[in-house]
C-alpha cells in the first residue's frame, strides 16, 4: 500500500460518538479534520467517464446510486500529498452493485445483492496505491458531478470560519473541492432563511419569523467545528436584532466536551445587540462539539456576524 496509512479498528472507536477525536495524528488521510485529507471521491462511470465528487459534507444527490463501469469499477479518494488509495471492484461486484458515500465520515458503502447460494453479500474487490504519475492523470480527466440549479438552491448555504467575523455574505461552493465548514439549519425550518443583506451594518444575517412558537436552530457540527487549546480562552459571539419576539428568545449555545454554555437571552424588541459566551477550554477535549444559533418563540430574531475566536 505505499504511503496509503492504516490503523486498528480500536484507534476509532475508544469512544463511539467521538471517534474521529481518538485516530492518531499521524494518520493524516484518516483524520477528517486534518487539512491534509483527501478532497474528491472518483470513480469510473457505466460509459467510461471519470467522474468527480467532492467532499463537501451535503446530502447532495450525487452521492447516491452511483452507478459503476462494469468493465473496470474503480473508484478511489484522489488529491492527497499522502497518497490515493483506489478499490478496484472485481468479478462482477460492479454490475450488481451501487456505491453511497457517506455525508459524514469518507466512506463509500456497497449496495450489493445478495448471493443466491450463500445469503452473504457478495463483493469482491481489491485495494491498491495509484503513484504520482497516474494519479495526476486520473484527475486531471475527471469533471465534476454536475448539479441542476434547483440542487444548487437546496443546497446553497452560508459558510462559517474560525477567527474571523462571519457575515453570512459567502456559501460554501459545491461545485468544487470547496472544505469550509456551513451553516445548517435544524427544526421548523420552514420559518427561517439566509439572507445576504438585511444583517449587522447592511451585511447577511439568518432570519427567523413566526406569528406561532418555533424552534429553529443554524448549527456547526461534525467535522466541521472549531479546534481548540486546553487551557486556552475562547469567545463565541453574534449581532442579535429582535421585534416583538415572546417565549425563551434568541441566543447563543456552544457544547464542548460535556460542558454546555448558553448565552443571554434577548425577547422583547431590540436593536443590534452583541451576545457572547466567553469559554476556557477544558483539558483532553481538542474540538467543539456543537456551535449554534438559537430562536425559541413566537416573533423575529436575527444573527449577524457571528464569531469564533481565541482570546489572545
Amino acid at each position: 500500500m505505499n504511503k496509503f496509512p492504516f490503523a486498528n479498528w480500536s484507534d476509532f472507536c475508544q469512544k463511539c460518538t467521538q471517534w474521529y477525536l481518538t485516530v492518531p495524528l499521524e494518520f493524516t488521510n484518516i483524520n477528517p479534520l486534518n487539512k491534509t485529507m483527501w478532497q474528491v471521491w472518483i470513480y469510473k462511470d457505466v460509459e467510461g467517464n471519470w467522474i468527480k465528487i467532492p467532499l463537501t459534507h451535503l446530502w447532495s444527490p450525487g452521492f447516491y446510486d452511483i452507478q459503476f463501469n462494469r468493465k473496470q469499477g474503480i473508484l478511489g479518494l484522489f488529491d492527497s500529498p499522502d497518497g490515493n488509495p483506489v478499490i478496484e471492484l472485481l468479478d462482477n461486484t460492479s454490475e450488481n452493485s451501487k456505491g453511497a458515500l457517506c455525508f459524514s465520515a469518507h466512506d463509500m458503502h456497497l449496495k450489493c445483492k445478495l448471493n443466491m447460494y450463500s445469503q452473504k453479500y457478495w463483493a469482491k474487490y481489491r485495494l491498491f496505491s495509484y503513484d504520482d504519475k497516474h494519479s495526476k492523470n486520473i484527475v486531471n480527466q475527471a469533471r465534476c458531478q454536475v448539479y441542476s440549479s434547483e440542487e444548487l438552491e437546496v443546497y446553497g448555504l452560508p459558510r462559517f470560519e474560525s477567527e474571523k467575523i462571519n457575515d453570512f455574505t459567502q456559501e460554501i461552493d459545491i461545485t468544487t473541492n470547496d472544505r469550509g465548514a456551513f451553516w445548517i439549519p435544524f427544526g421548523d425550518i420552514g420559518y427561517s432563511k439566509w439572507l445576504k443583506t438585511g444583517g449587522y451594518k447592511g451585511k447577511g444575517c439568518v432570519k427567523t419569523k413566526s406569528e406561532t412558537p418555533v424552534s429553529i436552530n443554524w448549527l456547526i457540527i461534525d467535522f466541521f467545528v472549531p479546534g481548540i487549546i486546553s487551557g486556552k480562552d475562547y469567545m463565541f459571539s453574534a449581532y442579535v436584532k429582535t421585534e416583538n419576539l415572546e417565549g425563551e428568545g434568541a441566543y447563543l449555545f456552544c457544547k464542548i466536551g460535556e460542558e454546555e454554555y448558553t448565552s443571554s437571552k434577548l425577547t422583547g424588541n431590540n436593536d443590534w445587540t452583541k451576545v457572547q459566551i466567553t469559554i476556557s477550554a477544558p483539558s483532553e477535549v481538542r474540538h467543539t462539539k456543537q456551535l449554534a444559533l438559537h430562536h425559541k418563540g413566537k416573533g423575529c430574531s436575527l444573527f449577524s456576524h457571528v464569531e469564533f475566536r481565541e482570546l489572545k
